[in-house]
């Protein structure tokens, strides 16, 4: 949001290339959050139904 607001105030290419650069990593660091976030969720979710499916045969 920040970074946004600030490339339009900037003349400078070197700031602008700086900038985009850290919107970037920004972008990069949530996106690895996230999809590690997921991945965390699908796996306990599969450790769940295994172990549902083991209480079921087990009967």
């Amino acid at each position: 949001m920040g970074i946004s607001d600030a490339l339009e105030h900037v003349e400078s290419e070197a700031v602008i290339r700086k900038l985009k650069q850290k919107d970037f990593l920004y972008t990069l660091f949530v996106d690895a959050v996230l999809i590690l976030d997921f991945s965390l969720i699908l796996f306990l979710l599969f450790m769940a139904g295994r172990k549902i499916v083991q209480l079921i045969v087990k009967k």
